[in-house]
């Protein structure tokens, strides 16, 4: 959708595309013909990916967003009432997280993308999760980071 507006950024130095993925990854099954337990799929593709971002995009500043801590002890009740919750948080968990933050931190720096590093600080937030979800920090958590990163830069960011 910025395509466009991205390709005819004049400067790197100004215009910001913010990406990511992390969650719906380590949410996806491991006891399957597809399972990529060690994330080396995820990986190959993140690497494709933000290759492809810095050659389309030559005049533009990519940031690669890292993943946010998993806070499992804060899903609620009612999850483990409800098969669709169960199935959706079977593989959440501090260690996978920790993975694949691991993985995409060493990627990340090989390819030397600017990365917006928040997992310690989501890490010591849980109260700041929806409720009774462990995946998904709240409206004003997120303002607050996003301030804390972006508002202190004079640049226009595209997130995608």
């Amino acid at each position: 959708q910025f395509g466009p507006r991205l390709r005819a950024s004049q400067s790197a130095a100004d215009t910001v595309l913010v990406t990511n993925s992390a969650v719906w990854d380590l949410l996806e099954p491991i006891d399957n013909d597809k399972s990529d337990a060690d994330f080396g799929k995820h990986i190959q593709g993140l690497e494709l990916y933000l290759k492809m971002l810095v050659e389309r995009y030559p005049n533009v500043t990519v940031y690669w967003t890292l993943p946010t801590a998993i806070q499992v002890h804060v899903l609620g009740e009612g999850c483990y009432k409800d098969i669709r919750c169960i199935d959706r948080t079977r593989y959440m968990s501090t260690s996978l997280i920790q993975r694949l933050y691991d993985k995409q931190r060493e990627l990340t720096t090989k390819l030397n993308v600017t990365v917006i590093d928040v997992f310690e600080a989501t890490y010591v937030s849980a109260r700041w999760l929806m409720d009774g979800d462990g995946r998904h920090y709240n409206r004003w958590f997120n303002s607050f980071l996003q301030d804390w990163y972006y508002r202190r830069m004079e640049k226009n960011f595209f997130f995608e």
